[in-house]
């Protein structure tokens, strides 16, 4: 009697064993499914997959070693851009497919070929994905910049009209064609941390550590600042189903 009782314990744990085994087969090779990113591009892929119902049934701590899709923010109104270096552009886009284009341009483990994009909207909606940005200018009316979360390192140009610096202590100064060239040159510029830009097109970068509460007046001149960029908002557009 004490036999059979040991034979058919023997044979419960056997089957949870083989049932645990089928169990880590199954959820590693979806793990290792999501962690190779299958899918990616097409907005119903598996890479998309929902990962709160996932976590329902896997390790948590193996989903989040898989990856998750890119989110995104964005900066409204921005006018231009100090540096940037331009990774791909076409029309008649949507919001949805620039996200998708931008997040399934990336692989793991390599430099990112797209850290956002601006969205021109217009009768073409154009779409311009980057590489690399910084020195964000903006204005009322602009278009609108998205970033991928954790990407979004771009510096902002702050700007304050008919002001200047009471003393300077500057780079250079440059005679230049338009105010891009202008902000284009102190992006460039390690040691810029501001600049001057006059309705005269003279530019003046400065070195000086910025007080806003120091500047003075001066007519048709902006004093701006190089920082880092005002906070960013969420984007509630889903590019993808997990449906």
């Amino acid at each position: 009697m004490a036999g059979d009782t040991f034979d058919i314990a023997i044979k419960i744990i056997s089957v949870l064993a083989m049932l645990f085994f089928v169990y880590i087969l199954v959820t590693g090779s979806i793990t290792l499914v999501l962690y190779t990113r299958i899918g990616q591009g097409d907005p119903k892929g598996f890479w998309y997959t929902d990962r709160d119902k996932l976590k329902k049934y896997i390790f948590k701590s193996w989903i989040d070693w898989a990856g998750s899709p890119s989110t995104f923010s964005y900066f409204p109104e921005f006018a231009g851009l100090g540096v940037s270096t331009k990774y791909k552009t076409f029309s008649n886009a949507t919001v949805s497919n620039c996200m998708i284009t931008c997040e399934s341009s990336n692989s793991r483990g390599k430099t990112p070929k797209c850290v956002g994009f601006d969205f021109q909207q217009s009768t073409s909606n154009i779409c311009t994905l980057y590489s690399a940005m910084d020195g964000i200018i903006a204005a009322p009316g602009g278009n609108t910049l998205y970033f991928i979360d954790g990407l979004d390192t771009a510096r902002q140009y702050i700007g304050y009209g008919d002001k200047t610096m009471p003393t300077l202590a500057t780079s250079n100064i440059i005679e230049s064609s338009s105010g891009f060239d202008c902000f284009s040159n102190c992006s460039s510029n390690a040691s810029c941390t501001g600049l001057l830009y006059s309705n005269t097109n003279t530019c003046v970068l400065f070195n000086n550590t910025f007080d806003s509460t120091k500047l003075i007046a001066e007519a048709n001149t902006t004093t701006y600042t190089i920082m880092t960029h005002t906070s960013l908002t969420a984007s509630p557009i889903r590019y993808y189903s997990t449906s």
